[in-house]
């Protein structure tokens, strides 16, 4: 079978399910291991029949199971930066992106600073910021040993040095009398039984999804918490939902 003929028939499965057509090129130039602009100008090009068998197995997982194409490639892109995912973390979205593009403008201009990264999951946030400003150490906290073996790996991928410790929110810290410039958090806010995608719901950790008091209780204990924790003239950067605004405001 050529190329052409398995992206027919690929489009055919997922546009009957609504899905991504874009995840065709992403699972092909995954298993092939060859750009789509490749693919694209050797249509006629026949696939291996074992490359073909993975391809669909991989695609049935897309396509069935609703599995998200990060968890089914095993990594993600973000901030210019491949990261290794898996069901222990959360994959990082296109808005953490903007999130972490606003903290390195506002502090681009600090230097020393010492940073920590709340619910950090695969490590995203604490990796871009260390990359990208003058951090002088970077805390990375998060509840989960598991997701915690995720964000380690991809900081040693990165070349990032990151301290990651285990514990809730900023108890650790607490506990070891650590003070700290700047504090960023992406942490669980979909307030519980908020309806979700299949996608979503079944595949990524609920850990790092649900909060209580409507979403708003790791926000409440963040605050006041970093009581403890911020240094005078620090900074608290979070990601918040789209209908919190005023609620955070109001915290």
């Amino acid at each position: 079978m050529n190329y052409e003929t398995v992206i027919k028939r690929s489009k055919k499965m997922v546009e009957r399910n609504n899905q991504e057509v874009r995840v065709i090129y992403m699972l092909l130039e995954h298993v092939l291991n060859l750009p789509t602009s490749h693919i694209l100008a050797n249509l006629e090009e026949e696939i291996d029949e074992n490359i073909l068998e993975e391809f669909s197995e991989l695609l049935a997982e897309y396509v069935v199971d609703e599995k998200p194409v990060a968890y089914i490639l095993g990594y993600t892109y973000f901030y210019n930066l491949k990261l290794t995912v898996n069901n222990d973390v959360f994959i990082p979205r296109k808005e953490t992106e903007e999130l972490v593009g606003i903290v390195i403008d506002l502090l681009k201009d600090k230097e020393d600073m010492i940073v920590a990264d709340i619910a950090t999951g695969s490590g995203n946030i604490a990796i871009s910021v260390k990359k990208n400003l003058k951090v002088d150490k970077m805390y990375a906290v998060d509840i989960s040993d598991k997701a915690l073996d995720v964000a380690s790996k991809n900081a040693s991928d990165n070349d990032a040095d990151i301290h990651f410790i285990n514990g809730d929110l900023l108890q650790p810290l607490i506990d070891n009398d650590l003070k700290v410039d700047v504090i960023i958090s992406n942490p669980p806010y979909i307030k519980e039984g908020y309806p979700l995608s299949n996608a979503v719901y079944n595949h990524e950790p609920h850990l790092a999804l649900f909060a209580k008091k409507d979403g708003m209780e790791n926000y409440e204990r963040i605050l006041v918490q970093s009581k403890q924790v911020l240094n005078d003239g620090g900074y608290i950067f979070f990601e918040i939902g789209f209908d919190q605004g005023q609620r955070m405001i109001d915290l």
